[in-house]
């Protein structure tokens, strides 16, 4: 678990007691805010069976993009406007944290991590349970003939062999075409053969939705996949070499535990 600190604002709706309660924050009197975001569900499993990752940002600013969406939410009775338009930059310890919200602004998403993989010069590291956007397949599919760029990653074997009988029982050229592009990329990665999903089998899953891209990290809910772009899931990509080596050291130490590559 990790924390990006920032200068903690009084700010109206937070609480005073709550952020508190984190390590080396003093209590002030005053209404607090801070974000918890990452993959993790609020679920047993997530916390002692899932790969997960969560960030805390002291970030009142922040925090008010999330309000935003989740009042989108909580008013409308469906998701399917929510997120549109819900974007912005917020300064957190001197980096650039942009943040995202789908189904909104999820084709954006999707074509803006694509485009990040595309330009990646030095190293692209992915964990993701699920890889199965067609654009960001054929990203990294590009990526790995690239001279001088380390690729490497892990994602979940299990969930992705669910997918690909998927994309096989459709049979549509699509299909077909993100299935030979992920075979072709599947090679160059880790994989973790989770539990198949049933409501009594242990939820074990290889749960991480991140990317590192040079110097960015890209994390949140979003699965690189269709699909999360018309689910309610947010993203945050940020700026910070210090944060990147972090995560990528996260990546390394998942794929050391997990040696095996491909299906």
């Amino acid at each position: 678990m990790d924390r990006l600190d920032n200068t903690i604002r009084p700010y109206a709706w937070g609480s005073p007691t709550a952020i508190p309660t984190l390590p080396a924050v003093d209590p002030t009197g005053e209404p607090q805010a801070a974000v918890w975001m990452g993959s993790a569900n609020f679920t047993d499993g997530a916390w002692s069976l899932q790969e997960n990752n969560v960030l805390i940002l002291n970030a009142p600013d922040l925090a008010q993009f999330y309000e935003t969406d989740f009042w989108e939410l909580f008013t409308s009775g469906s998701i399917k406007t929510t997120g549109r338009n819900d974007t912005g930059i917020v300064r957190i310890d001197k980096e650039d944290v942009s943040v995202f919200f789908s189904p909104g602004e999820g084709r954006a998403i999707d074509l803006d991590i694509a485009r990040k993989i595309g330009a990646a010069q030095r190293r692209l590291l992915i964990a993701s349970m699920d890889i199965s956007s067609g654009t960001i397949l054929g990203a990294i599919n590009d990526s790995i003939v690239r001279s001088g760029l380390t690729v490497d990653g892990i994602f979940d074997r299990t969930q992705m062999e669910s997918v690909i009988n998927d994309w096989q029982r459709s049979g549509s050229q699509q299909s077909l075409a993100k299935e030979q592009l992920f075979r072709a990329i599947a090679p160059h990665f880790h994989s973790k053969k989770s539990t198949p999903y049933s409501p009594q089998a242990p939820h074990d899953y290889m749960h991480n939705k991140l990317a590192v891209v040079d110097d960015t990290v890209i994390t949140g809910s979003f699965n690189f996949s269709n699909n999360a772009t018309q689910n309610a899931e947010n993203v945050l990509q940020i700026e910070s070499k210090a944060i990147a080596d972090h995560y990528a050291k996260y990546v390394t130490a998942l794929t050391q535990r997990y040696p095996e590559k491909g299906l």
